[in-house]
């Protein structure tokens, strides 16, 4: 799949990066405003205590509803499921996975433009420009639903990896109860056709495996997340529909709200255009056109109202690092926006998602990923290995020195060159070694 755009693919991309993270232009044209209320953030029940008895009676009381054997046999099945199909289909550059392997920034930085766009020296620029906010970043397959793809494995990954039993217990909970042909913000509407299709009960089998298996085995709890969206379409489309109707279920009982208090504007004010009528002292906004032709429709666009949206919705902070990367690699513009709830020091977990080329990515920063890096590397790039790829070649340095030298024309500098830089830290000349040798192996390998 070639990954390169033309010129209108990409000021679609730059003016769609202004529209979607920016309210600065946004005009409320709105005479009432100062009457109305601020969005609140969703409560959740796994943060009081009191609820905790009530959360573990309705596991129990679903579990019930499930079929044991069925489980147990799911759950067999699951573990018996290896990478190594995925593996042997994978590439960084042309992922057709749902989530795809943790790879390094150099390959971020290639897989966004093609080899003869940008020198090695400017690649390895801008890969320790986005050093600066990634460590590592992790494909999300590109059909239309990748933010919610994005978001929703994050908040997943983001409680397993903490061991945040009773919040899984909630997302259980509230898929049973919402992803339901009897809920009534269902049950009359366009999308009770998509619910009917659905295989509802595998996302709460499979949600129920890794409850249990968090309880005594956190390695084990992530692996059968990772294996659920790599090898079940219907548990991908189904919890990618359940973040669609939280999102949907939270705009709707808030058409009437002020945003923020720092961005006083009507939540009606985030649709896309084409649902607000713009009148002399009043905006109409057409939700309901919204929800179903947008929001409640699979494999749609995430719309600004969307994003600004998702973390009063999920008590998250979502931090989305725009990578404007222009014509020829001429014009690149790396910049990070967050979008936040009124929990400035309360919320649940910090998302990250890289928007690029009209697509959303996740991404990890040094802490988290050094944290949790037992279980991220579960499913990491082989052709990559960039760590030992590393160690093993500066422990063979002479012969890559020589090479380049002999066959590259001093284009590239040599290692003592990269590193000689007193102000870089560590993780930059880390970095900076691997993705020297990352590209000197791919160029020796191909001459040889």
């Amino acid at each position: 799949m070639e990954m390169k755009y033309n010129v209108l693919d990409l000021q679609k991309e730059l003016n769609q990066s202004k529209i979607f993270f920016d309210l600065n232009d946004i005009n409320n044209n709105n005479n009432e405003i100062r009457e109305k209320q601020f969005l609140k953030t969703r409560t959740w029940d796994c943060l009081d205590d009191n609820k905790i008895n009530e959360l573990d009676n309705k596991i129990e009381s679903i579990f019930n509803e499930l079929n044991k054997e069925k489980i147990q046999k799911l759950t067999t099945e699951i573990n018996k499921l290896n990478f190594e199909k995925f593996y042997d289909s994978y590439s960084h550059v042309e992922n057709m996975h749902k989530i795809g392997c943790i790879c390094n920034l150099y390959s971020l930085v290639e897989s966004t433009y093609l080899v003869d766009d940008l020198s090695y020296n400017a690649k390895i620029n801008e890969a320790n420009e986005l050093s600066q906010y990634i460590y590592k970043f992790r494909n999300i397959l590109g059909d239309g639903d990748c933010y919610y793809r994005g978001l929703i494995f994050s908040i997943l990954e983001n409680i397993i990896l903490t061991n945040n039993i009773m919040q899984m217990k909630e997302i259980l909970i509230l898929y049973h109860e919402k992803i339901n042909i009897n809920n009534v913000l269902i049950k009359e509407k366009e999308y009770l056709k998509i619910i009917e299709t659905m295989n509802i009960n595998i996302v709460l089998e499979i949600l129920y495996i890794i409850i249990n298996q968090m309880e005594n085995d956190v390695t084990k709890a992530y692996t059968t997340l990772l294996k659920a969206f790599l090898f079940s379409k219907d548990f991908d489309f189904g919890i990618i529909y359940f973040t669609r109707y939280l999102i949907y279920e939270y705009i709707s009982a808030n058409e009437d709200k002020i945003y923020s208090k720092e961005n006083p504007v009507e939540v009606g004010c985030l649709l896309p255009d084409q649902y607000i009528e713009d009148k002399r002292n009043k905006n109409d906004y057409f939700f309901e056109n919204f929800y179903t032709l947008e929001l409640m429709n699979p494999k749609t666009f995430a719309e600004k109202i969307v994003i600004y949206i998702a973390p009063f919705v999920f008590n998250i902070h979502i931090n989305i690092l725009v990578y404007d990367f222009g014509l020829n690699g001429k014009e690149s513009l790396i910049k990070e926006k967050q979008f936040l709830n009124e929990n400035k020091n309360n919320f649940q977990a910090e998302i990250n998602l890289i928007f690029r080329k009209i697509h959303y990515d996740v991404y990890y920063k040094y802490l988290f990923y050094d944290d949790h890096q037992k279980n991220l590397n579960i499913l990491i790039n082989r052709k990559e290995d960039i760590d030992n790829l590393a160690q093993n070649q500066i422990n063979e340095n002479n012969k890559y020195n020589d090479y380049i030298n002999n066959n590259l024309g001093g284009s590239i500098p040599n290692l003592d060159e990269i590193i000689k830089n007193e102000n870089d830290n560590i993780l930059n000349i880390k970095i900076k070694i691997i993705e020297f040798y990352y590209f000197v192996q791919k160029v020796y390998l191909q001459k040889n």
